[in-house]
């Protein structure tokens, strides 16, 4: 199952794939909880943002404290470079609080395009480690 989940790597690096999967099993086996929330987490981004837009997000219209401490914490990720798993795990805190907190859908079209580019920018991150959507986690 979690083979499945790396499998866009399979097709471009056999062995990267591999140490991807053993990677996820370890985080998962040695951070069960913070593990299930991550994969909500990525597999709640997905589904927003069900078509993906690109852009640069206009930080003048991120208002909530949540989601402007989710944006800081996204923006610490090098995401140049080939990231872990548990490098995920603050910016999925920082979502989970996001989403207590912000409407993405919001009534204003700017700040709701501008939520779903964000969205879009997590969701590739999270999608540089695995589909997680992919992941079978035993009580979600």
């Amino acid at each position: 199952v979690l083979f499945r989940s790396v499998m866009g790597y399979a097709l471009k690096d056999f062995n990267k794939a591999i140490l991807m999967a053993k990677d996820i099993d370890s985080i998962r086996q040695s951070h069960d909880t913070a593990f299930k929330k991550m994969v909500e987490t990525a597999v709640r981004v997905k589904r927003l943002v069900k078509n993906p837009i690109q852009g640069d997000v206009e930080l003048s219209l991120l208002k909530e404290v949540s989601e402007k401490k989710a944006w800081e914490t996204y923006s610490k990720l090098d995401v140049g470079k080939t990231l872990e798993t548990s490098d995920l795990f603050p910016l999925s805190e920082d979502m989970e609080s996001y989403f207590e907190h912000v409407f993405v859908m919001s009534d204003d079209e700017k700040e709701k395009k501008n939520r779903l580019l964000f969205l879009s920018k997590v969701n590739e991150v999270f999608f540089a480690i695995a589909d997680f959507e992919k992941i079978v986690i035993q009580g979600i």
